[in-house]
C-alpha cells in the first residue's frame, strides 16, 4: 500500500503543473477559439498605394479604415468610424481614417458597384485585408480592429 502511496505522489507532482495550467488557461483558449472575423477577408492581395509611396506613406505603422469619398453614406459612417477610433481608446493613436478610392488594382473593385460602398481595414504596410458592409460598420468593425490592434503589438 505504501509503494501505490508514493507511486500517486510521484503522478500527482509530475501532473499537477499542466493540469493547473490547462485550468487557468482554459478561459483564454475557449475565448480564442470562439473569436470570428465579422468582416470579409479579400481574397487577392491588394494595396492602397503602389510600393513607392507605400514605404514612405505607412511609416507611422498605422492601421487604415478607408473608406471610399464616392460612398453613398459618407457623412454617416465617416462618424462612426471617427466614434470607433475613439472608442479604442489608449489604441486609437494606432489606426487612421484613410478616404480614399484609389487602390493599387482598382479594376477589381470597380467591378462592382458595391465596393464602393464598403470600408476596408488595412494593415499598416498599406495591404487591405478586410472589406465591411454598412451594417457591419460598428460593434463588428470595431471588435474585428481592436483583436487585430492587439494581436499585432509593434
Amino acid at each position: 500500500m505504501k509503494r501505490h502511496k508514493i507511486l500517486l505522489l510521484i503522478l500527482a507532482t509530475t501532473f499537477s503543473p499542466f493540469l493547473i495550467a490547462a485550468i487557468l488557461t482554459s478561459d483564454y483558449f475557449s475565448q480564442q477559439l470562439g473569436q470570428k472575423q465579422y468582416g470579409t477577408f479579400l481574397s487577392e492581395e491588394i494595396y492602397l498605394t503602389d510600393t513607392i509611396n507605400r514605404s514612405q506613406e505607412f511609416q507611422n505603422k498605422q492601421w487604415q479604415l478607408v473608406i471610399s469619398a464616392e460612398h453613398k453614406n459618407y457623412d454617416q459612417i465617416f462618424n462612426k468610424l471617427q466614434k470607433i477610433k475613439t472608442a479604442l481608446g489608449k489604441r486609437s493613436d494606432r489606426v487612421n481614417i484613410n478616404i480614399s478610392s484609389v487602390f493599387q488594382q482598382p479594376a477589381k473593385f470597380e467591378s462592382e458597384n458595391s465596393n464602393l460602398d464598403r470600408v476596408y481595414i488595412a494593415s499598416p504596410q498599406g495591404q487591405v485585408l478586410l472589406a465591411y458592409r454598412n451594417d457591419q460598420i460598428g460593434k463588428p468593425l470595431f471588435k474585428d480592429l481592436s483583436h487585430l490592434l492587439r494581436s499585432n503589438n509593434l
